[in-house]
């Protein structure tokens, strides 16, 4: 389900940003030092970001993604492993989503009150949206 253009159908009422160039990924790799894993190039040769239901940076830009990376890397109070992860996204309420480079099928949800402990969270980045979606869209169903 980490199909792009469904997942832009099925958050039609949200803000996307414009596709990213291959320039713009390259210039992002470089800075990182690694490849990006493929599912975000995907992503983001789709959409260069896009807000969630909270309006919170369901998944972040391409600037954005090499900033927050590249910070979590700099600080030396921050857990090791996030060394070899690229921040992708959160949704508003504190932690944010991650993917090992070293295991780019697996993606994590990790706050920085948490230390070292992360969440391993089942599925792809599509199914991780999703299933936030669904959270916020029952809490809307019961709002007044």
């Amino acid at each position: 389900m980490d199909n792009p253009i469904t997942l832009r159908d099925i958050f039609r009422e949200y803000s996307f940003g414009e596709p990213a160039t291959p320039e713009m990924l390259d210039r992002a790799e470089a800075k990182l030092g690694h490849a990006l894993p493929p599912v975000l190039l995907s992503h983001f040769l789709a959409f260069n970001g896009f807000k969630g239901p909270t309006a919170a940076d369901f998944f972040y830009s391409v600037d954005q993604l090499v900033e927050m990376t590249l910070f979590f890397r700099s600080e030396d109070y921050f857990p090791g492993f996030l060394d070899t992860a690229v921040a992708f996204g959160d949704d508003g309420t504190g932690p944010c989503w991650l993917i090992r480079i070293d295991q780019p099928d697996t993606i994590i949800e990790w706050d920085a009150e948490w230390g070292e402990h992360y969440d391993v969270l089942p599925g792809s980045i599509a199914d991780v949206w999703l299933a936030r979606k669904a959270a916020y869209d029952r809490i809307a169903a019961r709002a007044p």
